[in-house]
Protein backbone atom coordinates (compact mmCIF):
# COMPACT_ATOMS: atom_id res chain seq x y z
CA UNK A 1 0.00 0.00 0.00
CA UNK A 2 1.10 3.54 -0.75
CA UNK A 3 1.64 5.57 2.41
CA UNK A 4 0.29 9.10 2.34
CA UNK A 5 -0.26 11.81 4.89
CA UNK A 6 -3.71 12.36 6.47
CA UNK A 7 -4.33 15.55 4.50
CA UNK A 8 -3.96 13.73 1.19
CA UNK A 9 -6.13 10.90 2.46
CA UNK A 10 -8.82 13.43 3.28
CA UNK A 11 -8.60 14.92 -0.21
CA UNK A 12 -8.93 11.50 -1.84
CA UNK A 13 -11.99 10.66 0.24
CA UNK A 14 -13.48 14.06 -0.57
CA UNK A 15 -12.87 13.47 -4.28
CA UNK A 16 -14.65 10.11 -4.06
CA UNK A 17 -17.54 11.90 -2.38
CA UNK A 18 -17.68 14.39 -5.26
CA UNK A 19 -18.02 11.47 -7.68
CA UNK A 20 -20.84 9.78 -5.79
CA UNK A 21 -22.72 13.06 -5.38
CA UNK A 22 -22.31 13.89 -9.06
CA UNK A 23 -23.68 10.53 -10.11
CA UNK A 24 -26.54 10.81 -7.62
CA UNK A 25 -27.56 14.12 -9.18
CA UNK A 26 -27.27 12.72 -12.71
CA UNK A 27 -29.41 9.69 -11.84
CA UNK A 28 -32.04 11.52 -9.79
CA UNK A 29 -34.65 11.57 -12.60
CA UNK A 30 -34.26 7.82 -13.06
CA UNK A 31 -34.62 7.25 -9.32
CA UNK A 32 -37.93 9.09 -9.58
CA UNK A 33 -39.04 6.97 -12.55
CA UNK A 34 -38.02 3.79 -10.70
CA UNK A 35 -40.34 4.79 -7.86
CA UNK A 36 -43.45 4.78 -10.05
CA UNK A 37 -45.98 1.97 -9.97
CA UNK A 38 -47.80 0.24 -12.81
CA UNK A 39 -50.95 2.03 -11.70
CA UNK A 40 -49.11 5.31 -12.24
CA UNK A 41 -46.43 4.68 -14.88
CA UNK A 42 -44.04 7.44 -15.94
CA UNK A 43 -44.74 9.53 -19.00
CA UNK A 44 -42.58 8.89 -22.03
CA UNK A 45 -41.40 12.50 -22.25
CA UNK A 46 -40.32 12.32 -18.61
CA UNK A 47 -38.05 9.39 -19.49
CA UNK A 48 -36.69 11.21 -22.55
CA UNK A 49 -35.82 14.14 -20.31
CA UNK A 50 -34.14 11.78 -17.82
CA UNK A 51 -31.96 10.34 -20.57
CA UNK A 52 -31.05 13.80 -21.78
CA UNK A 53 -30.16 14.92 -18.26
CA UNK A 54 -27.87 11.93 -17.69
CA UNK A 55 -26.08 12.55 -20.98
CA UNK A 56 -25.79 16.29 -20.31
CA UNK A 57 -24.19 15.53 -16.93
CA UNK A 58 -21.41 13.59 -18.67
CA UNK A 59 -18.77 16.36 -18.49
CA UNK A 60 -19.38 16.83 -14.76
CA UNK A 61 -19.04 13.10 -14.17
CA UNK A 62 -15.81 12.93 -16.16
CA UNK A 63 -14.40 15.92 -14.32
CA UNK A 64 -15.23 14.36 -10.95
CA UNK A 65 -13.33 11.19 -11.86
CA UNK A 66 -10.43 13.22 -13.24
CA UNK A 67 -10.26 15.11 -9.95
CA UNK A 68 -9.84 11.83 -8.08
CA UNK A 69 -7.17 10.69 -10.53
CA UNK A 70 -5.31 13.92 -9.91
CA UNK A 71 -5.53 13.38 -6.16
CA UNK A 72 -4.13 9.88 -6.58
CA UNK A 73 -1.29 11.15 -8.73
CA UNK A 74 -0.53 13.77 -6.09
CA UNK A 75 -0.49 11.03 -3.46
CA UNK A 76 2.28 9.17 -5.26
CA UNK A 77 0.47 6.94 -7.74
CA UNK A 78 2.39 7.18 -11.01
CA UNK A 79 0.65 8.35 -14.13
CA UNK A 80 1.86 5.22 -15.87
CA UNK A 81 -0.04 3.08 -13.37
CA UNK A 82 -3.15 5.21 -13.78
CA UNK A 83 -2.77 5.01 -17.55
CA UNK A 84 -2.61 1.23 -17.46
CA UNK A 85 -5.60 1.13 -15.14
CA UNK A 86 -7.71 3.07 -17.63
CA UNK A 87 -6.20 1.53 -20.76
CA UNK A 88 -5.32 4.89 -22.33
CA UNK A 89 -2.19 6.44 -23.73
CA UNK A 90 -0.02 8.57 -21.48
CA UNK A 91 -0.62 11.69 -23.57
CA UNK A 92 -4.37 11.15 -23.25
CA UNK A 93 -4.08 10.91 -19.48
CA UNK A 94 -1.79 13.94 -19.34
CA UNK A 95 -4.32 15.93 -21.31
CA UNK A 96 -7.10 14.82 -18.99
CA UNK A 97 -5.19 15.74 -15.85
CA UNK A 98 -3.44 18.80 -17.22
CA UNK A 99 -6.34 21.18 -16.82
CA UNK A 100 -9.71 20.67 -15.20
CA UNK A 101 -11.84 23.62 -16.30
CA UNK A 102 -15.29 23.80 -14.84
CA UNK A 103 -17.63 22.38 -17.48
CA UNK A 104 -20.82 24.19 -18.35
CA UNK A 105 -23.53 23.38 -15.83
CA UNK A 106 -25.93 20.75 -17.16
CA UNK A 107 -29.31 21.99 -18.29
CA UNK A 108 -32.57 20.11 -18.17
CA UNK A 109 -33.38 18.56 -21.53
CA UNK A 110 -36.96 18.80 -22.73
CA UNK A 111 -38.56 16.52 -25.26
CA UNK A 112 -39.77 18.47 -28.26
CA UNK A 113 -42.65 18.36 -30.67
CA UNK A 114 -41.91 15.99 -33.52
CA UNK A 115 -39.95 13.45 -31.46
CA UNK A 116 -42.91 11.11 -31.16
CA UNK A 117 -44.77 9.00 -33.68
CA UNK A 118 -48.11 7.26 -33.26
CA UNK A 119 -48.08 3.85 -31.62
CA UNK A 120 -50.88 1.49 -30.69
CA UNK A 121 -52.18 1.68 -27.12
CA UNK A 122 -50.70 -1.67 -26.13
CA UNK A 123 -47.21 -0.57 -27.18
CA UNK A 124 -47.49 2.72 -25.30
CA UNK A 125 -48.76 1.00 -22.17
CA UNK A 126 -46.03 -1.64 -22.31
CA UNK A 127 -43.39 1.03 -22.86
CA UNK A 128 -44.49 3.17 -19.92
CA UNK A 129 -44.81 0.25 -17.53
CA UNK A 130 -41.53 -1.31 -18.67
CA UNK A 131 -39.70 1.97 -18.09
CA UNK A 132 -40.12 1.39 -14.36
CA UNK A 133 -38.17 -1.86 -14.42
CA UNK A 134 -35.63 -0.47 -16.89
CA UNK A 135 -35.00 2.55 -14.66
CA UNK A 136 -34.64 0.31 -11.61
CA UNK A 137 -32.07 -1.82 -13.43
CA UNK A 138 -30.21 1.27 -14.60
CA UNK A 139 -29.99 2.73 -11.09
CA UNK A 140 -29.00 -0.65 -9.68
CA UNK A 141 -26.25 -1.07 -12.30
CA UNK A 142 -24.81 2.35 -11.53
CA UNK A 143 -25.02 1.71 -7.79
CA UNK A 144 -23.09 -1.52 -8.23
CA UNK A 145 -20.42 0.20 -10.33
CA UNK A 146 -20.09 2.95 -7.72
CA UNK A 147 -20.10 0.69 -4.67
CA UNK A 148 -16.32 0.78 -3.96
CA UNK A 149 -16.20 4.57 -4.33
CA UNK A 150 -19.32 4.92 -2.19
CA UNK A 151 -17.71 2.87 0.57
CA UNK A 152 -14.64 5.08 0.36
CA UNK A 153 -16.64 8.29 0.45
CA UNK A 154 -18.59 7.11 3.50
CA UNK A 155 -15.43 6.45 5.51
CA UNK A 156 -15.80 2.67 5.44
CA UNK A 157 -12.18 2.15 4.30
CA UNK A 158 -9.20 2.16 6.70
CA UNK A 159 -6.95 5.16 6.15
CA UNK A 160 -3.98 2.98 5.21
CA UNK A 161 -5.98 1.40 2.39
CA UNK A 162 -7.33 4.65 0.96
CA UNK A 163 -5.16 4.79 -2.16
CA UNK A 164 -5.72 1.16 -3.16
CA UNK A 165 -9.44 1.47 -2.45
CA UNK A 166 -9.64 4.55 -4.64
CA UNK A 167 -7.76 2.79 -7.43
CA UNK A 168 -10.11 -0.17 -7.18
CA UNK A 169 -13.11 2.16 -7.24
CA UNK A 170 -11.92 3.87 -10.40
CA UNK A 171 -11.17 0.51 -12.02
CA UNK A 172 -14.61 -0.92 -11.18
CA UNK A 173 -16.38 2.15 -12.53
CA UNK A 174 -14.24 2.13 -15.67
CA UNK A 175 -14.83 -1.57 -16.36
CA UNK A 176 -18.57 -1.14 -15.89
CA UNK A 177 -18.97 1.18 -18.88
CA UNK A 178 -20.41 -1.52 -21.15
CA UNK A 179 -22.86 -2.68 -18.48
CA UNK A 180 -23.94 0.94 -17.94
CA UNK A 181 -24.50 1.40 -21.68
CA UNK A 182 -26.56 -1.79 -21.89
CA UNK A 183 -28.69 -0.69 -18.93
CA UNK A 184 -29.35 2.63 -20.65
CA UNK A 185 -30.12 0.84 -23.91
CA UNK A 186 -33.00 -0.96 -22.17
CA UNK A 187 -34.48 2.43 -21.34
CA UNK A 188 -33.96 3.62 -24.92
CA UNK A 189 -35.66 0.49 -26.26
CA UNK A 190 -38.72 1.21 -24.12
CA UNK A 191 -38.85 4.73 -25.53
CA UNK A 192 -38.67 3.45 -29.11
CA UNK A 193 -41.46 0.99 -28.32
CA UNK A 194 -43.55 3.87 -26.99
CA UNK A 195 -43.15 5.91 -30.14
CA UNK A 196 -40.04 8.05 -29.68
CA UNK A 197 -38.38 8.45 -33.07
CA UNK A 198 -34.92 6.95 -33.31
CA UNK A 199 -33.42 10.02 -34.96
CA UNK A 200 -34.66 12.30 -32.20
CA UNK A 201 -33.52 9.85 -29.54
CA UNK A 202 -30.07 9.61 -31.12
CA UNK A 203 -29.81 13.38 -30.86
CA UNK A 204 -30.69 13.24 -27.16
CA UNK A 205 -28.08 10.54 -26.53
CA UNK A 206 -25.49 12.40 -28.60
CA UNK A 207 -24.80 9.68 -31.16
CA UNK A 208 -25.48 9.29 -34.86
CA UNK A 209 -28.63 7.29 -35.73
CA UNK A 210 -26.61 4.35 -37.09
CA UNK A 211 -24.82 4.00 -33.75
CA UNK A 212 -28.11 3.99 -31.88
CA UNK A 213 -29.42 1.41 -34.33
CA UNK A 214 -26.51 -0.90 -33.51
CA UNK A 215 -26.93 -0.39 -29.77
CA UNK A 216 -30.61 -1.32 -29.94
CA UNK A 217 -30.13 -4.30 -32.25
CA UNK A 218 -30.22 -6.75 -29.34
CA UNK A 219 -33.10 -5.06 -27.49
CA UNK A 220 -36.40 -6.89 -28.21
CA UNK A 221 -38.57 -3.92 -27.22
CA UNK A 222 -36.92 -1.76 -29.88
CA UNK A 223 -38.36 -3.99 -32.62
CA UNK A 224 -41.68 -4.93 -31.03
CA UNK A 225 -45.21 -3.76 -31.70
CA UNK A 226 -48.48 -4.36 -29.90
CA UNK A 227 -49.12 -7.72 -31.56
CA UNK A 228 -45.75 -8.98 -30.26
CA UNK A 229 -46.38 -8.07 -26.62
CA UNK A 230 -47.78 -10.15 -23.78
CA UNK A 231 -48.36 -8.93 -20.24
CA UNK A 232 -47.53 -11.61 -17.67
CA UNK A 233 -48.89 -12.04 -14.17
CA UNK A 234 -46.23 -9.97 -12.41
CA UNK A 235 -47.05 -7.00 -14.62
CA UNK A 236 -43.98 -7.22 -16.84
CA UNK A 237 -44.13 -7.50 -20.60
CA UNK A 238 -42.56 -10.08 -22.88
CA UNK A 239 -41.93 -10.05 -26.63
CA UNK A 240 -42.88 -12.97 -28.83
CA UNK A 241 -42.58 -12.33 -32.55
CA UNK A 242 -44.62 -15.29 -33.72
CA UNK A 243 -46.50 -15.51 -36.98
CA UNK A 244 -50.17 -14.61 -36.67
CA UNK A 245 -53.30 -14.96 -38.78
CA UNK A 246 -52.89 -16.58 -42.18
CA UNK A 247 -49.10 -16.82 -41.65
CA UNK A 248 -49.42 -18.89 -38.49
CA UNK A 249 -48.64 -22.58 -38.82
Amino acid sequence: MTEIDPARTTRIVAAADVITNAYAAALAPFVDIAGHTQDDPPALDTAVNAVGWLITCGPQLDRAVSLLLGRLNGAGVSRDRIRRLLGVRLETLNSRLGALPNPVNPTAVSSRVGMFTDRDQVSVRAARESLITAAQELVRTYADALRPLSALSEGAVPEAATVEAAMEGVAVLHRARRDLDIALDRVLACLVLGGVKRMGLAEVVGVVPSTLQKRLATQPFARARGCDLTRVEDGTWTVSREAVGRWAS
